[in-house]
């Protein structure tokens, strides 16, 4: 079984359509690195095949754009890296292989974005949860993966905080940030569709490298 993690309900609920089938767990674990690993404490004594984050993510390098697929297989098979490309190429998506770092806050700003991609390896992207679950499958040896897509440019302010729970309450408690939010929701659903296309693609094809 391949568990695939993912932040908020914005995430996890087209993917879970996307994902339906045997061989695929999905698990929701909260935004930021503290809940993710009460999330993965919760899975005491399981020991899934691989581990693989899936959501957001923000770029951190110049030439990525919106909807731009971002894959971290550092900790992966060697094979996955070309089953991906064949995947990404099926479905349409531009798809860029390296490092995503993970942040303990939101970062939301232009300069710090760009300050972190030129940071040691050039990392592509960033979140807030992958590095708390590479480490959850480090220490049970199974096999991890960040995949992400792209909603925010390098260039792009983002919102200080994540929202979680209701918009509308989000909405209100941040009202001068209306018209980002707006653009946020807009764009989220056709991104988690892509990512959810790709995946469906690729894990059907990695399925045969998992560890018995």
């Amino acid at each position: 079984m391949i568990l695939v993690a993912a932040a908020t309900r914005w995430e996890s609920k087209p993917l879970r359509s996307a994902l339906e089938g045997p061989g695929v767990r999905l698990f929701e674990t909260g935004v930021g690195p503290e809940r993710a690993a009460a999330a993965f404490r919760s899975l005491n004594g399981e020991r899934p095949a691989a581990v693989l984050t899936a959501g957001f993510a923000g770029a951190l390098q110049p030439d990525l754009r919106r909807g731009d697929l971002v894959l971290d297989l550092r900790d992966a098979p060697p094979g996955w890296a070309s089953s991906a490309e064949r995947a990404a190429a099926a479905c349409g998506a531009r798809l860029r292989l390296g490092a995503v770092l993970s942040s303990e806050r939101v970062v939301a700003g232009p300069e710090d974005k760009l300050r972190l991609g030129a940071s040691e390896g050039r990392p592509l992207a960033v979140d807030m949860e992958s590095e708390t679950a590479r480490a959850w499958a480090r220490a049970r040896g199974v096999p991890f993966a960040a995949a992400r897509v792209i909603l925010d440019d390098a260039e792009d302010r983002m919102l200080e905080d994540a929202p979680e729970g209701s918009l509308a309450a989000y909405a209100l408690r941040h009202w001068r940030s209306l018209p980002l939010l707006l653009g946020l929701s807009l764009r989220q659903g056709p991104a988690m569709r892509r990512l959810g296309r790709f995946l469906r693609s690729w894990l059907s094809e990695v399925s045969d490298d998992r560890p018995a």
